[in-house]
């Protein structure tokens, strides 16, 4: 069942920018804007679109959704796989020379300092390297001078694509918005954009939501909003409304006192915490994540938690989650085939459909070396059949990556990363609960901090609300929130609602015990 709000982004036509508040259904939105666009298509030429994402896993998410489409309508893809496979590989010759007609592959561990350091690299050794500046993207910026000078890349790419469906805008850095905009403004290659600027935890990395939120005001984009949240309780909403200017007219009364947010001091040792934490799960009985602000402290709680009898399952940032390379879905393949039951399907999935042609003898001999690499993961073989596999694919693999593989294999508390847990109560890191829900949330302040300097750089105060954003919005019945000492947030809150014309009871209750 679709909302007014979605019905009206999906017959719109145009290029369209859409903000997207935590649980207000974007992905759907996204994936019936495609199939609305593809049955409704008024040019009717041979033209397809495109869809990108920015991991494998979402990648995928989207085509399964899209599993009643004629996958000859539309590519989906990540962003940097489609400059890639559409722009670089073919066309870098045409811009700079005979030299570059070679089949380039990504080594994103090498890093240059410099723009024309890259591209020689890429002409001497074929390797498509990244830049020391991590906020600098040297594939988006090689994609780009290559459209701007070569007229027949310019030409492949509007006698292909009609329109462009671009997700989680709010992640993209300044070089991926410069390239998008050049395609919509130069080649009139139509966009659909949607995201959520509060949910921009990867500025360390580039990522600009500037470039997403002046969008709103551009004159060639039709600016639309998805701001009902089918997700969390009116009170957990307007709390995470509360930390955002804009989002706080969405704020509004409750009609009766409730307890849907709970905020707690939690000044306990930790067994005295782990005893807290079993008193609200029992109370609450309902589908839990505990949410910490680093990996090991949410090891070491759900460790204790299962020792005492609750049932909670650690899902953590495993080593493979810092691979960045094009070639990343071969190792994650890998690892789910080793860790969780040796099926060749789950190395199948990880796949890029346009590389992939299905067929048994392939099939035996890709299950074979699985099967060897998973047998002798602990020795020095292991990696013989790990090269042997990735020529298959043309997969141009790193040492240091083999080796966060080879760690990552041989771990079987990893294999929970795998795991369709979705069912299960969880530990983890707010970077990991990223598109996840759950009926109550708790979050533990130890880990996520603000220093005295930080809260004078807007950038990392922005930060710092947007990682409370993102793990308050993960609620969907109940949050409780097990404050530390001095309590970064809870100052930062009080505030804010001091500010406004409400009530603190429609925000949460604050105690200064657990009283559960």
């Amino acid at each position: 069942m679709l909302s007014e709000e979605q019905l009206d982004i999906i017959k719109t036509e145009g290029n369209i920018v859409v903000s997207a508040g935590a649980g207000a259904g974007k992905t759907k939105t996204l994936v019936e804007k495609i199939k609305y666009d593809i049955k409704n298509n008024s040019i009717k030429t041979h033209k397809i679109l495109a869809a990108f994402t920015f991991t494998i896993k979402a990648t995928n998410e989207i085509i399964n959704r899209l599993a009643s489409v004629n996958k000859d309508d539309i590519y989906v893809t990540t962003n940097n796989q489609f400059v890639i496979n559409e722009i670089i590989r073919p066309f870098c010759k045409d811009c700079y020379g005979k030299e570059f007609a070679k089949e380039f592959n990504t080594s994103y561990n090498l890093k240059k300092n410099s723009f024309q350091e890259c591209l020689e690299e890429m002409k001497v050794t074929g390797k498509i390297c990244s830049l020391t500046d991590s906020k600098e993207n040297f594939v988006f910026q090689l994609a780009l001078k290559i459209l701007k000078k070569s007229k027949i890349a310019k030409e492949y790419l509007v006698s292909k694509y009609y329109k462009w469906y671009i997700d989680e805008y709010q992640d993209s850095d300044n070089d991926m918005h410069s390239f998008f905009m050049y395609a919509n403004n130069t080649l009139g290659i139509k966009m659909f954009i949607v995201g959520d600027d509060k949910q921009n935890i990867y500025s360390w990395r580039g990522a600009n939501s500037n470039n997403f939120k002046e969008l709103f005001d551009n004159s060639k984009f039709i600016f639309k909003k998805l701001t009902a949240n089918f997700r969390s309780e009116q009170q957990i909403q307007n709390l995470s409304n509360l930390l955002n200017e804009e989002t706080m007219p969405l704020i509004k009364p409750l009609e009766s006192n409730n307890d849907r947010v709970i905020l707690t001091n939690d000044y306990e040792e930790f067994s005295k915490k782990i005893e807290n934490l079993l008193k609200i799960i029992k109370y609450y009985n309902e589908k839990t994540a505990i949410l910490c602000g680093k990996n090991e402290t949410a090891k070491s709680i759900c460790k204790e938690l299962n020792e005492q009898g609750a049932k909670f399952v650690y899902v953590p940032q495993i080593e493979l989650d810092s691979i960045v390379s094009s070639y990343a879905w071969f190792y994650y393949g890998i690892a789910h085939f080793c860790l969780v039951n040796q099926n060749i399907y789950d190395f199948i999935e990880y796949i890029p459909n346009e590389i992939f042609d299905k067929d048994d003898e392939l099939f035996e001999k890709i299950g074979g070396l699985l099967s060897k690499i998973n047998k002798y993961k602990n020795t020095n073989n292991c990696n013989s059949y790990i090269v042997e596999l990735a020529t298959i694919f043309s997969c141009e693999l790193e040492n240091d990556d083999i080796e966060k593989l080879i760690k990552t294999i041989n771990d079987n508390d990893n294999r929970l990363a795998f795991l369709n847990n979705d069912k299960e109560n969880q530990c983890m890191t707010i970077h990991k609960s990223k598109g996840k829900e759950f009926d109550l949330v708790i979050i533990l302040e130890n880990g996520i901090f603000l220093s005295n300097n930080d809260r004078q750089n807007p950038q990392k105060y922005a930060d710092f609300l947007n990682k409370w954003y993102v793990a308050i919005t993960r609620a969907k019945q109940h949050l409780i929130v097990l404050l530390d000492n001095n309590s970064d947030f809870i100052k930062i809150i009080r505030d804010k609602i001091s500010s406004s014309k409400l009530q603190a009871e429609d925000f949460m209750y604050f105690f200064e015990t657990i009283i559960i």
